[in-house]
């Protein structure tokens, strides 16, 4: 799922909380990437990217998804501020199939909306002063 918004970026950690009995994350390793990848809005030169090696383990009712993870932080330097993360898993046998992917968007927001988590979020960000600056 593509998250742009503040707004969809906290329905998007509110999902796992909502959705996941438990989430763990377990760092292996923390490199600076020499080489970024990255859309072609962000330039190379202008952003730091870090790559944190790692497992996540989802815990449902009655299953567990256990993956390993690249995740791809990129910083802007002057600010301090992380503009990008993206989590690529590397499990061969656990991927969203290409014509799914659009799809999975479309099925995150009908999912936000049927459960009303928008409007958790909507309230908590009335709430908080520092969520209105954003």
């Amino acid at each position: 799922m593509d998250v742009g918004t503040h707004r969809e970026i906290n329905l998007a950690f509110l999902s796992l909380i909502k959705i996941f009995k438990d989430v763990e994350v377990e760092k292996k390793s923390v490199t600076w990437n020499q080489k970024p990848e990255l859309p072609s809005s962000i330039k190379a030169a202008e952003v730091q990217q870090v790559v944190m090696n790692n497992r996540q383990v989802y815990h449902l009712s009655k299953t567990t998804v256990d993956l390993d993870v690249n995740t791809y932080i990129t910083i802007d330097p002057k600010t301090g501020l992380i503009i990008r993360h993206e989590d690529k898993w590397m499990n061969k046998g656990f991927k969203v199939p290409a014509f799914m992917k659009g799809a999975t968007g479309v099925m995150s927001s009908l999912t936000f909306k049927l459960f009303g988590w928008g409007k958790e979020v909507d309230k908590a960000a009335a709430a908080s002063p520092q969520a209105a600056k954003m």
